[in-house]
């Protein structure tokens, strides 16, 4: 999601749209009426500059403002003489922030300053920016702005800086959207106006599952709304997945673990992904969502043909040969444009990804691309580097790579770390028996399994993948409802966060499990 998804200008008559972004269908939008309201009055009567919209992952920021600029565009943009919006990458770190903001201030003075003579320095590039939106009643929409934009240690506060300007100054709007609240300048604070999204009320979930497929009572759709989080990202993964599943029904329900990780963003979305992984099992879906969690920033289907067509080169095999995970590809690789439409056509329904039939890019939400990217961590731990530096060499000569640099001459693996592919071989067999086992729900065998892995992943020194199998194996051991197996895989969860500092989160977790089993758990609350 990265780009300009709108951009019009009535005095030029000009309307450009680039579907980045825009790929919701919101004819039929629930829920948000109120901040639909609260936005058009704003926009209105021009009651405040700056507004700053919050709320975790998931809980339908972007979806808001595709809302919202789906009105204004059916009512001809309310005397708006140029909108402008933008989307910013995910980024981690600060250089990345520098990088990304710069992006958008040259990309956007390019749009508003036409051929004007820029200035050198990036500060008076912002200044300059903010004089061009000023100008006119201008409708600024900054979509998926990490806190690291209003960090300290980028240059300048590039974004503070244009906020500040515009909320001293603005005949328009500036709509801005992130995870987190902004530290604002109490010199403009009565210009600019925060709101945090909540999640949707049991009504207006109710109305999101029944929407998207799930076949039951009002009140049971309220409770299942309210047990999932009430996030919109959450109802409608879990209502496409029961839609396309079991025709609808949530008879299945109990069979979607309590992952027991205390991180709020995201929890329920992870619980769901976690039981539609299994669900796909070793489909090319499958495989075309762990190859999309890999990269940082949306893929373009001709990047992705050229990489499955390297995949089918002879020489790809003696490439894979030291990691035999990475054969994985191999079903994606074989599929046909048709058998692939079929599959994005499929992902799209089930809100995997973010990108319609139309769009020539592939994306997908900061959330499920988090889940996917550390699964495939996990199973796979080279594939990231490996696909990515094959990506990058498809990428740069525009064609299939047939001979990669520095492949034939590379030493096997083996002839270095001879006990690594013991290991892995070992790993991966407990791996795909552990997805047979969920997959016909024995979650006693699926507990045990999970636990081995863990153990497995600890011995090689990965940590994060042994804490992961432990999560799981806890969610499992839950679920068969056998204590000795839930008080033996606590016992490993805990000593792996206690290992890596989270001490309180190993404590949190054996209260939580000592209220849903009710039976104590003396030795690990100590």
């Amino acid at each position: 999601m990265i780009g300009v998804f709108a951009a019009w200008r009535i005095k030029s008559c000009l309307n450009q749209q680039i579907n980045i972004f825009n790929s919701e269908d919101n004819t039929d939008f629930i829920g948000r009426q109120k901040e639909l309201s609260i936005l058009s009055n704003i926009w209105q009567n021009n009651s405040c500059h700056v507004f700053i919209l919050t709320g975790m992952g998931g809980m339908g920021k972007t979806s808001l403002l595709q809302a919202w600029l789906a009105q204004m565009e059916s009512a001809n943009w309310q005397e708006a003489e140029q909108v402008f919006a933008w989307s910013f990458p995910e980024v981690s770190r600060y250089q990345q922030a520098q990088q990304a903001m710069q992006d958008f201030v040259c990309q956007a003075l390019e749009w508003f300053g036409a051929d004007m003579a820029l200035p050198t320095r990036l500060v008076e590039r912002v200044n300059l920016l903010a004089r061009l939106i000023q100008r006119r009643r201008t409708l600024l929409v900054l979509d998926n702005v990490s806190p690291l934009y209003f960090s300290a240690q980028t240059e300048h506060q590039l974004l503070g800086v244009l906020l500040n300007q515009l909320a001293a100054y603005n005949p328009g709007l500036c709509l801005l959207a992130s995870r987190k609240s902004v530290e604002v300048d109490p010199t403009f604070q009565q210009w600019i106006m925060q709101r945090e999204l909540l999640p949707l009320s049991d009504a207006d979930g109710a109305l999101l599952l029944q929407k998207y497929g799930v076949k039951a009572t009002t009140g049971q759709l309220q409770r299942i709304a309210r047990s999932f989080g009430g996030a919109p990202l959450s109802l409608r993964l879990l209502g496409s997945y029961l839609a396309d599943a079991y025709g609808g029904s949530p008879a299945h329900l109990d069979s979607i673990p309590i992952w027991p990780d205390l991180e709020q963003e995201g929890f329920h979305v992870r619980r769901i992904l976690s039981v539609i992984e299994h669900w796909l099992g070793t489909s090319p879906d499958l495989i075309l969502l762990y190859l999309l969690s890999l990269m940082d920033s949306p893929a373009t289907k001709q990047e992705l043909f050229l990489l499955l067509g390297s995949c089918n080169q002879p020489w790809f095999i003696r490439w894979v040969r030291p990691d035999e995970g990475l054969r994985i590809v191999a079903p994606l690789a074989q599929v046909s444009v048709r058998e692939y439409t079929k599959i994005q056509r499929r992902l799209f329904r089930l809100h995997l990804i973010s990108s319609p039939l139309a769009a020539n890019t592939l994306d997908t939400h900061r959330l499920i691309r988090a889940y996917f990217r550390q699964q495939a961590a996990v199973r796979f731990p080279v594939m990231r580097e490996r696909f990515l530096t094959l990506l990058q060499e498809c990428a740069h000569k525009g064609e299939t790579v047939f001979i990669p640099e520095n492949t034939m001459s590379a030493q096997p693996l083996q002839h270095t770390l001879p006990d690594i592919p013991t290991a892995e071989q070992t790993i991966s067999t407990l791996s795909e028996k552990l997805d047979q086992s969920v997959k016909h729900k024995h979650w006693y065998r699926a507990a045990i399994l999970a636990y081995h892995l863990s153990e497995h992943h600890l011995v090689l020194g990965n940590i994060p993948a042994a804490i992961l199998c432990a999560r799981r194996s806890v969610a499992y051991a839950e679920l068969s409802r056998d204590h000795g197996s839930l008080l033996q895989n606590l016992k490993m969860l805990t000593k792996l966060l206690r290992l890596t500092g989270r001490a309180t989160e190993a404590i949190n977790l054996v209260l939580r499990a000592e209220r849903s089993t009710r039976l104590p758990l003396p030795q690990l609350a100590a």
